[in-house]
């Protein structure tokens, strides 16, 4: 009796602890919003090495199309709406005779020192694809206008980095989704130097590959446990 009891706290208490691992980040507070008007001014003293900052706040919007990231941003000015990041775009967009949505996020970044800086980006559905200072960093899947050059991605997690220019990092989100509920930017976009993006990035893969692990152990003890039990 004894055994059995220590063997469903074992499973309990390593499926608690995979489970915050993978989830930990619906936990942790949200920090404040640093974009205001669609800018984002960083200082020195908030861009060490390892610092990681989330781009929320309020974000340009352009809903219903997709503006080259070469083009003037003048030019589309009677268009332009506010959008708080992370959220979904479900209330500004309206499908197209295909069933399609798109829309361009816009947001400028003054950072105090020239440098090579990075984005990491989950969860921009269905489909996206980054600009930064005019030049295409990334992208997952195509977002399209027209439903035969549209293509989506399940993975939508990755890295994008770009060099800054005249203390400046111009970013332009395309993004197009067809027919899934909840789409746009709706996770936090992740900013630092490319050091700092790199590193982090490679501590929540190892995160999420310790979940993976961790599952497949929780699963095996019960398989064990089961199989002594029914004996």
């Amino acid at each position: 009796m004894k055994k059995n009891i220590s063997i469903t706290l074992t499973i309990i208490m390593l499926f608690i602890i995979v489970y915050f691992i993978g989830n930990g980040e619906y936990f942790v507070s949200s920090s404040q919003p640093i974009a205001q008007n669609g800018i984002v001014t960083i200082e020195e003293k908030e861009l060490q090495e390892k610092t990681i900052l989330k781009l929320d706040g309020e974000w340009s919007f352009y809903p219903n199309i997709l503006i080259a990231s070469s083009n003037s941003f003048d030019a589309y000015e009677s268009e332009k709406i506010p959008i708080e990041v992370p959220a979904t775009w479900n209330s500004f967009v309206e499908p197209n005779e295909e069933g399609l949505t798109v829309g361009t996020y816009h947001v400028k970044i003054n950072v105090p020192v020239e440098g090579e800086y990075g984005l990491y980006i989950r969860s921009i559905r269905q489909s996206n694809r980054v600009f930064i200072n005019g030049k295409d960093v990334g992208s997952k899947g195509n977002p399209s206008e027209t439903l035969k050059d549209f293509k989506f991605e399940n993975d939508d997690k990755y890295t994008v980095f770009a060099q800054s220019e005249n203390l400046m990092l111009d970013i332009v989100i395309h993004v197009g989704n067809y027919n899934y509920p909840k789409s746009g930017i709706t996770f936090p976009i992740e900013f630092g130097t490319k050091e700092a993006i790199q590193r982090d990035f490679s501590m929540k893969i190892l995160a999420e590959s310790f979940v993976c692990i961790g599952y497949i152990v929780f699963g095996a003890i019960y398989i064990i446990s089961y199989s002594q039990n029914r004996k």
